[in-house]
């Protein structure tokens, strides 16, 4: 839907883009907790931290049921139908492509080289994920629909974003640790220093992993 709302530029693609979109992040917390609470099962972290992801996926979850129900969720499909019927065709789908994959190619080599000129920073790798997704999907559509005889860097940016999402997957994760243990027992926080500096090397080798990747892409 996003790369149909780029090409197109309509006010109706974009909006279908929108309700698509908003689902997903209605989801976005309950996969975060539930990669946080798989990694800290395997540290064998204790209940404090297990126990306390566990009520906050049960939360978002909840939260995020309303998004999908049955109503709803028919309503959003007879909007995407009517949607998709009034956007039309470009004149010209392959070179709407080709617009749409110099746009995603400029915004992630923007991001490369934000991200190492500040290497300490994992907002920036974050963002340079989040762009290296939208390159690679733009790449693999264009593919599909015949607009590109290969994807080639498609292959080498999944490699890319999975290193980094576990970069960022860590960083989360550190963050709930230090958010639970605050103000708590000499035990838990003992624990917690522990968790935060396994969690710290396992980060800086998903960074340097990205890092030795980015000169093949």
């Amino acid at each position: 839907c996003k790369l149909l709302a780029d090409a197109l530029g309509k006010k109706r693609a974009g909006r279908m883009a929108r309700s698509v979109r908003n689902r997903a992040r209605a989801l976005a917390d309950v996969r975060a907790l539930d990669v946080c609470l798989e990694m800290a099962r395997k540290e064998g972290a204790g209940p404090w931290l297990t126990g306390g992801l566990k009520k906050l996926r049960g939360k978002s979850l909840r939260a995020a049921r309303p998004a999908f129900e049955a109503g709803k969720r028919r309503g959003l499909f007879r909007h995407l139908r009517r949607d998709i019927a009034g956007c039309g065709i470009p004149e010209k789908p392959a070179g709407a492509a080709r617009k749409i994959l110099k746009k995603r190619e400029k915004e992630w080599d923007r991001r490369r080289r934000a991200a190492l000129h500040a290497p300490h920073l994992g907002s920036r790798w974050h963002r340079l994920r989040i762009a290296g997704k939208k390159w690679r999907y733009a790449l693999e559509e264009s593919h599909a629909l015949g607009f590109l005889p290969s994807p080639e860097p498609a292959k080498a940016l999944k490699k890319l974003q999975s290193a980094l999402g576990a970069a960022h997957d860590e960083e989360v994760l550190r963050g709930w640790i230090r958010n639970f243990a605050r103000g708590k027992g000499h035990d838990r926080r003992r624990e917690a220093r522990t968790l935060v500096r396994k969690s710290n090397k396992r980060i800086a080798r998903s960074l340097k992993t990205a890092r030795g990747m980015l000169n093949g892409i």
